[in-house]
């Protein structure tokens, strides 16, 4: 119950972003004030979606007969990034929302509803996605750590409208799209 209150509330959060343009505004403000993109830019490539595929998958047949718990956890990964990286091309190409580049330059700004390219594929950011469903995973099978991997989560959604990738409400978005992502996986390894 807790945890549908959390999704609602921060699913209200982006569809508030967006309505009273604060989206804009922070887009406007990382396009003039660069200063921490070189930083970003490192913390951002951990948010891509191949290279945790790829490490789940190396884990998952080191380990699938010396630590089943490994294993276990590899596959559990192997599954939130899948599914998350399903329902964002999905919702990406529905939404087709442009990106803030193409405000700067364009001045577009809102959704091309159906439509598929780099443009138009800010809603939801998809290293965010990816990062809430590697790190929220992980979060869910290291408890201890927890703390530790919801920041590092965070700070790639945050690198992403840094960069000028997205909007604050795509970030959003796509932290309680990764963030479900990781709880239906864990739920579906651990206790299924």
């Amino acid at each position: 119950m807790k945890k549908a209150i959390l999704f609602t509330v921060l699913a209200l959060a982006a569809a508030l972003t967006m309505i009273y343009t604060a989206d804009i505004k922070v887009a406007l403000y990382f396009n003039e004030h660069t200063q921490l993109r070189p930083f970003f830019e490192i913390v951002t490539f951990f948010g891509r979606a191949d290279i945790f595929l790829i490490f789940s998958v190396i884990v998952y047949l080191v380990f699938r007969k010396k630590d089943p718990k490994k294993a276990k956890t590899a596959k559990g990964l192997f599954l939130s990034i899948a599914l998350s990286g399903i329902a964002v091309l999905t919702l990406k190409s529905i939404f087709a929302r442009y990106r803030p580049k193409m405000l700067i330059e364009e001045n577009l700004y809102g959704f091309n509803w159906f439509d598929i390219g780099y443009s138009v594929a800010s809603f939801p950011s998809g290293h965010t996605t990816t990062a809430f469903a590697v790190f929220v995973y992980l979060a869910l099978v290291y408890r201890k750590y927890a703390l530790l991997l919801w920041s590092i989560a965070l700070l790639i959604g945050f690198s992403r409208v840094v960069l000028g990738a997205h909007y604050p409400s795509d970030v959003i978005a796509g932290a309680v799209l990764g963030s479900w992502c990781a709880y239906i996986s864990h739920r579906a390894v651990w206790r299924g």
